[in-house]
């Protein structure tokens, strides 16, 4: 990098140095809220995105008939953090669609957020959601003090809707 600054203006040196001083500092600040070093594999993706695409699509009698398959696949996800779930869940549009039409069924919905809300009860147990609250809202373009609110609350169904609709 020196060897290509020697061939700039010192204007443009210095410029380039205020840049390379703005990014450190702004990958410190993204690695220091612990969010994004959060696990979730690209595994754990497609097992997210078949769960919830399967309860969206298919009738209660069809998700009867595959309920063990599905709880497997749910148990294969249980490492992955609620925040981190729910970030990947909310920036993908298909799953956010199927997450609108999830919401229209009562017994999904409440399948859904009965999981959600004991893996949520856990980590806020542990007091392993609020230290990762800017980078997890950051993540979504969501305002970082509702979720902190509905975290604090414990008021699960209002952030997953809050969620949805932002």
């Amino acid at each position: 990098m020196e060897t290509y600054l020697l061939e700039l203006s010192p204007l443009e040196q210095e410029s380039v140095k205020n840049q390379v001083v703005s990014m450190e500092e702004e990958e410190a600040q993204f690695l220091e809220d612990g969010f994004h070093q959060l696990e979730i594999s690209q595994t754990d993706k497609k097992l997210i995105s078949y769960i919830i695409s399967s309860m969206a699509e298919k009738n209660m009698f069809q998700l009867g008939l595959q309920k063990k398959s599905l709880e497997k696949r749910g148990k294969q996800i249980e490492h992955v953090h609620p925040l981190k779930f729910l970030s990947f869940l909310f920036s993908q549009p298909h799953l956010r669609q199927a997450m609108q039409e999830i919401r229209t069924n009562y017994f999904k919905w409440n399948g859904f957020m009965d999981g959600l809300s004991k893996k949520l009860d856990s980590e806020a147990n542990a007091q392993d959601l609020l230290p990762y609250v800017e980078g997890f809202a950051t993540s979504l373009n969501v305002d970082s003090r509702r979720v902190a609110y509905y975290l604090e609350k414990k008021d699960w169904e209002a952030l997953v809707v809050f969620l949805m609709n932002n």
